[in-house]
């Protein structure tokens, strides 16, 4: 675990958390509050309490009615979500089965197959953001999109998460190298 603290170079940018995990030595869940009957989203403080887990961080979008946007699969069925058309980022973890698959993956829906209705992962959660493959980190400015989390498979087959607020800030063209 890293921990960046911009202040000089970036004094309106909180600190960079940046955790490297291996998922051969970390187990990965889904967690939603509507599936745990609870009557409202805890915070992170609040889930990591709960689950007693190292890391949480949140996995993606929400509906005003904080209902998930794009596919959420736990423990290889849906959370009352889809799959999203658009959105070509996919976090899966826990192969149904072991032996043949990564512990965990980012996929790129372009280019990996994905079948929710037999999964062959137990844990997914669905993005609209994505790394380019070989390309480095975009961020459009015009957009205006604030990134708060980001998930990177490494060359290794560890997994880089990371929380900031606009990366924009401290770069001119918004690229992170």
């Amino acid at each position: 675990m890293s921990v960046w603290q911009p202040r000089e170079r970036c004094p309106d940018i909180g600190p960079l958390l940046v955790v490297d995990a291996d998922p051969e030595r970390y187990r990965f869940s889904v967690h939603y509050y509507a599936q745990e009957r609870l009557a409202y989203p805890p915070t992170i403080e609040e889930w990591q309490k709960r689950t007693h887990h190292d890391v949480v961080f949140n996995a993606g979008l929400f509906r005003e009615n904080f209902a998930y946007l794009g596919l959420l699969l736990k423990e290889g069925h849906s959370l009352g979500s889809r799959r999203h058309t658009t959105w070509q980022g996919l976090f899966v973890a826990e192969p149904a089965e072991p032996a043949t698959r990564p512990r965990a993956r980012v996929l790129d829906l372009t280019v990996d197959l994905f079948n929710e209705s037999a999964p062959s992962y137990r844990e997914a959660a669905q993005s609209l953001m994505l790394l380019d493959r070989p390309e480095p980190f975009g961020f459009d400015q015009q957009a205006n999109w604030p990134i708060k989390t980001l998930v990177a498979e490494t060359h290794h087959g560890t997994y880089l998460y990371s929380r900031v607020s606009d990366w924009s800030a401290c770069t001119e063209s918004g690229n992170v190298s």
